[in-house]
């Protein structure tokens, strides 16, 4: 994993998140300024456009008296980048562009990237398919899909896609290495690999994936047209 960087900010700016960076609690803004030697107005100047960037939060101290609030800031979480999701995203390109049947190896590719996950966490057949499905779920969440699933485990809402801007541009490719996993999954849980299938985007800010769906909707690879 790596940070990203942000390069528009100023050299006061980056001292200001540096200087928050540093402390390991909240710090009111004329504490801070001290700290800098500048000016309250310049650093609150400083801090807003930190704040608009996402780089600082700031929380209300407890009201004491009539007094205005007062504000306290910390820098935020840094942001980072997943190298395996480029590498992931990297992957998926090349498989639309270069080979010949590119679904195929879509699918070829899920079945290896599932078998390592499921060494690698030592997932069991469980005694019943509603617990296999809760136990895919578990692991797609664990992945990053942020899944919000139905009562039976079946209607599942995949709300983040790792790979998002990959599968806007070739859905046929990234959709179909989602699909395969997931049936490998289901089968290495106990529940039926041939019930599931996916459609892309299919709300906004979603994809939906059915882990018992009818036999009529399940296809042997996903068509974003359909």
């Amino acid at each position: 994993m790596k940070t990203v960087k942000n390069n528009r900010l100023t050299r006061s700016q980056q001292a200001v998140l540096a200087a928050l960076r540093d402390q390991p609690d909240l710090v009111e803004m004329e504490a801070l300024a001290r700290h800098l030697g500048r000016h309250p107005n310049t650093l609150r100047d400083h801090l807003t456009a930190l704040l608009d960037a996402g780089l600082v939060v700031r929380h209300q101290a407890p009201v004491d008296g009539r007094g205005r609030p007062r504000w306290l800031y910390a820098a935020a979480a840094e942001p980072v980048v997943d190298e395996n999701a480029e590498l992931a995203a990297a992957l998926a390109w090349r498989l639309a562009h270069r080979e010949r049947n590119p679904l195929a190896a879509a699918r070829d590719v899920s079945r290896h990237w599932a078998q390592q996950i499921i060494a690698r966490r030592g997932l069991l057949r469980l005694r019943t398919a509603r617990a296999g499905r809760a136990q895919v779920v578990e692991v797609l969440d664990d992945l990053g899909y942020a899944p919000v699933p139905d009562d039976r485990f079946d209607r599942v809402a995949l709300t983040r896609c790792p790979l998002l801007q990959v599968a806007s541009d070739v859905p046929e490719v990234v959709c179909n290495v989602h699909l395969g996993l997931v049936e490998e999954l289901l089968d290495a849980s106990g529940a039926d690999p041939h019930r599931a299938s996916l459609k892309p985007f299919a709300d906004p800010g979603s994809c939906a994936l059915r882990l018992l769906a009818p036999t009529a909707e399940v296809r042997t690879a996903v068509d974003p047209s359909r």
